[in-house]
């Protein structure tokens, strides 16, 4: 906590020093509640509609696979709906490819007969 006491000093240099010790005190504890060392972010999990949209699938084919068994069911079912976190959906994105007949399609990225493309986007 910062003192609020008044400053009495003698000299214009003690009060000075006095003054950026308490300002100092005050950022130092604002930075630690603010950013606190030991605090992270951890990205949301996504439903099962918005995870078979970012693996390219329909709904439907999600729940094919999860009654087949062949991609493992979420940890996390709220209400009897399906919310994956990041690292599901590319366990599931590994499992579809292995299975998929065109490879390729679950995991998406630069094959090794494509050229780089760089773009580049100005917004003013």
């Amino acid at each position: 906590m910062i003192s609020t006491t008044p400053i009495i000093r003698d000299r214009p240099s003690d009060l000075a020093t006095d003054i950026s010790e308490r300002l100092n005190t005050a950022i130092r504890e604002h930075l630690l509640a603010a950013f606190a060392p030991d605090n992270s972010k951890s990205l949301r999990s996504f439903p099962a509609a918005e995870a078979a949209d970012l693996l390219g699938v329909s709904g439907q084919f999600m729940r094919k696979v999860h009654g087949e068994g062949s991609v493992p069911e979420p940890r996390d079912i709220r209400g009897g709906r399906r919310y994956y976190s990041a690292q599901e959906i590319r366990n599931a994105r590994a499992v579809l490819e292995a299975t998929s007949r065109t490879k390729g399609r679950y995991l998406p990225g630069r094959r090794a007969d494509e050229k780089l493309q760089v773009w580049q986007l100005m917004n003013f």
